[in-house]
């Protein structure tokens, strides 16, 4: 019991002598009293005035570009759809997978389908 009493007592005394030396010494200067002069370091330099560089891409020739077709211009790392992204789709939105010419699917909203079905 005496032991714990011990113990106690060198926590609250460490405690107590910790708290002392956290409060500051010298009182923080306010900001009236910070004003620093600092001395210019080149106060008569003037900069060379250069042309502004042309608006041109550098190595592009405008003239011989040719226009990308979506696919290549896009870049997509796949050649189909992810089947869990389409099933997502049709489930949220209502798109329709149809069979289109050759290997090809036709997606259509469930609204547009059913409007060219009863024309």
């Amino acid at each position: 019991m005496q032991r714990n009493f011990a113990i106690l007592g060198l926590i609250i005394a460490t405690l107590g002598i910790s708290a002392q030396a956290q409060e500051p010494a010298v009182p923080t200067p306010t900001p009236q009293e910070r004003v620093l002069t600092v001395p210019p370091i080149a106060p008569d330099f003037r900069p060379e005035q250069k042309p502004l560089p042309e608006l041109g891409r550098v190595g592009v020739e405008l003239d011989r570009q040719r226009p990308l077709p979506l696919r290549e211009a896009l870049a997509l790392p796949y050649d189909r759809p992810c089947p869990e992204w389409t099933r997502q789709l049709e489930e949220e939105i209502g798109l329709i997978r149809r069979k289109g010419s050759g290997r090809s699917l036709v997606w259509q909203l469930a609204a547009a389908a059913t409007s060219r079905t009863h024309v």
